[in-house]
């Protein structure tokens, strides 16, 4: 049944929560699970998930794969309908981020690999100071007169 039509007749009640029992008071935990048990068994049996799924698994793995595959916290918080990003960012913990971070690093190699075959190229075009015969010090460095126009 589709959560609007439940909602639609579920007994009024002004519970903080969607999670609230027929006499529509709040869910207490172990009320819940006992909820919860048969929907998961019926949901292992359809083979829709895997065996020992948890309430905490349903909430964790995505916000893991969201994660893994790039997403950031406020992304995830509103994927799972979280109001702040600081339980998004606890259900994203022990994210394997390794393959992605490869990725980034072999992109970040290239593109410094490029700026440096770059920089040759620039630096091959332009002309040293001891080339236009100015006089520099022991150091190389230019002695300026002011005539140069510059600093």
């Amino acid at each position: 049944m589709p959560l609007t039509m439940m909602l639609a007749v579920a007994p009024e009640h002004n519970a903080p929560t969607l999670c609230a029992n027929s006499e529509a008071k709040p869910r207490t935990l172990s009320g819940f699970h006992a909820s919860w048990w048969p929907i998961r068994l019926r949901l292992e049996e359809a083979g829709k998930v895997q065996p020992a799924l948890t309430l905490y698994g349903l909430r964790h793995t995505p916000a893991v794969v969201l994660r893994k595959i790039g997403y950031d916290e406020r992304a995830t918080a509103d994927a799972l309908g979280q109001r702040t990003i600081e339980m998004a960012r606890h259900d994203m913990k022990g994210a394997d981020l390794a393959p992605k971070l490869r990725a980034l690093l072999a992109t970040l190699d290239a593109e410094f690999a490029r700026r440096s075959e770059s920089q040759r190229h620039t630096d091959a075009g332009k002309v040293s100071i001891r080339e236009v015969g100015q006089p520099a010090d022991a150091n190389g460095n230019k002695e300026l007169d002011g005539s140069e126009g510059g600093i």
